[in-house]
């Protein structure tokens, strides 16, 4: 029997071993090397897309839906309206934060082996243009996660200013 500990740590099974190494040691928000750290990926995914002096980065730990929640409560007013392309758990999981926090909501409801389609949305947008939160679940293999349907890689509409 082994002596290692067992890692919990939600994520795909194929997580590198040397990303699961990495994981093995705690960090605190007291720690200076996490901070410098934590300052430099902020940094970095800040200049990734171009949101240097516009834009902050703030990292979210815990679940994507603590994330979403999150996400949803503060930057959505309450008076605000979300437009959900919903084609998976994880979209109705959102839609489900939106009633829950009672923000106005609108889905476009898909099967699940269905891309989003960017036109979908902006027929819905052009339908009432109080929409002004478009959250879409992605991975970073641009595949929804928990189905092979990957979402679409192109452009989306542009966003709605307010």
């Amino acid at each position: 029997m082994s002596t290692a500990p067992y890692l919990l740590t939600p994520g795909p099974l194929t997580t590198s071993l040397r990303t699961r190494q990495s994981m093995l040691r705690d960090w605190g928000s007291w720690d200076a090397d996490f901070n410098s750290i934590t300052g430099r990926v902020r940094e970095r995914l800040l200049q990734i897309v171009h949101g240097s002096g516009t834009h902050e980065c703030v990292p979210m730990q815990g679940s994507g839906t603590f994330s979403v929640e999150a996400a949803v409560g503060t930057l959505v007013p309450r008076t605000g309206h979300v437009l959900v392309p919903q084609n998976g758990a994880y979209c109705q999981r959102i839609a489900r934060i939106c009633r829950v926090l009672g923000r106005k909501l609108t889905t476009i409801d898909y099967a699940e082996n269905t891309q989003v389609a960017a036109a979908d949305i902006e027929r819905a947008l052009r339908a009432d243009g109080t929409a002004a939160r478009i959250p879409q679940a992605r991975s970073g293999h641009r595949c929804r996660a928990g189905t092979s349907c990957p979402s679409p890689a192109g452009p989306w509409p542009p966003p709605i200013p307010g």
